[in-house]
């Protein structure tokens, strides 16, 4: 379908196209997303071909509301508000059927019989007795094809355990709020391209992941999470990590692999727990970050990057046991692994690492030097 400002010229379509980017609304449309990708893709030619690259996008979305195809600011707000009124009835229509939420509250007494039927029944429930549902501590909704995560699921205030994974939400903002007790969030395999809900509250968070989605940015308040022990932001498109861990000093799992992480500023000294620390495959030039305090460290990847010099002192990583730096430009490496009792497999393959360099491994008689060296287990 040809675009409804394709009269214009070129120069104010441009204008245009930057304007429509600045304000559409950024949520469970994805536009922001979806206009870059289409400028980073290879139809690049002409301003008009952008704007008929995201009509196309956007059509099926406007037919799926009854909605005429049109591209303008209030347009597309109307087209996200009635999308978030269909899609959360659908979701959370689904939850109760599909994802096993009326059999659940019917196990713990919540619920007698068939229940409530219809969308409209089920809010007057669960508003006239909202204390029936205080008793469900578990929610597991993946694989359910939810669009959008309903407000509904926000009246469960004992709940400690969320898994959303594998649907296909666009964007995350739950109000978390009234969920003290939750524990564990899980939102992997989905199109997040936002993440919204505020996670201050949320200070009994100890597992969180969201890897594989299309999160740009994450500047997320984890201040109040001390307990946090597992962050897996792996496999998205952050560029650095922006929320602020400086309490979350109980971290034990760290996984920002398959990113594009620029630089790491993490300063690993207030993680004395910290085990699992993945930053393979990112946009590393080098990594700087002090080690001294990693007693507890046991597995380090940072291959796939572009770092020339390896140097940083692992004398204190006494319990490492998996270090991989394969793939990288590495022609330096400057660490003694000596204190590394405990190491059993070390990749270096993949770098321009001279096959001198670790010739004071041969003394162990278990040690191959090649580019994965296999110490065997201690």
């Amino acid at each position: 379908m040809a675009s409804t400002i394709g009269t214009f010229e070129t120069p104010l379509n441009a204008v245009l196209w930057g304007q429509l980017k600045n304000e559409v609304p950024h949520g469970v449309l994805g536009l922001r997303y979806e206009m870059k990708q289409i400028e980073e893709g290879p139809l690049r030619d002409t301003i008009q071909t952008l704007f008929d690259r995201l009509i196309k996008v956007l059509t099926p979305l406007f037919n799926e509301t009854g909605m005429a195809p049109k591209l303008t600011l209030d347009s597309c707000t109307q087209l996200q508000e009635r999308l978030l009124q269909k899609w959360g009835d659908e979701a959370f229509l689904t939850i109760w059927k599909n994802g096993k939420l009326r059999q659940g509250l019917k196990s713990i007494g919540s619920l007698k019989g068939q229940g409530p039927q219809s969308l409209q029944e089920i809010r007057a429930w669960m508003r006239n007795k909202p204390e029936r549902l205080d008793r469900v501590s578990w929610l597991d909704l993946k694989n359910l094809g939810l669009k959008i995560c309903p407000q509904e699921l926000s009246a469960f205030h004992d709940l400690s355990f969320l898994n959303l994974s594998n649907n296909q939400l666009k964007y995350f903002n739950l109000d978390l709020s009234k969920m003290p007790k939750l524990h564990t969030l899980i939102i992997n395999d989905n199109q997040l391209s936002l993440f919204s809900s505020n996670l201050t509250p949320c200070a009994a968070l100890k597992f969180l992941s969201l890897k594989r989605n299309r999160l740009t940015d994450f500047s997320v308040a984890l201040t109040q999470a001390i307990e946090l022990s597992h962050l897996d932001l792996a496999h998205n498109r952050l560029k650095s990590l922006s929320c602020d861990l400086s309490r979350c000093t109980q971290l034990f799992m760290l996984d920002l692999s398959f990113n594009r992480i620029e630089d790491f500023r993490l300063d690993l000294t207030q993680y004395p727990r910290l085990c699992s620390l993945y930053l393979s495959h990112n946009q590393l030039m080098s990594f700087s970050a002090d080690l001294s305090r990693s007693t507890n460290l046991n597995w380090f990847d940072i291959s796939g990057n572009r770092i020339s010099a390896f140097n940083s002192d692992l004398s204190q990583c006494v319990n490492l046991s998996l270090l991989n730096i394969s793939y990288n430009k590495i022609s330096t490496f400057d660490s003694d692994l000596s204190d590394c009792k405990h190491l059993y497999q070390f990749y270096y393959h993949g770098n321009p690492i001279p096959s001198s360099t670790f010739e004071n491994l041969k003394h162990k008689p278990w040690v191959q030097v090649q580019p994965f060296i296999d110490f065997g287990h201690p």
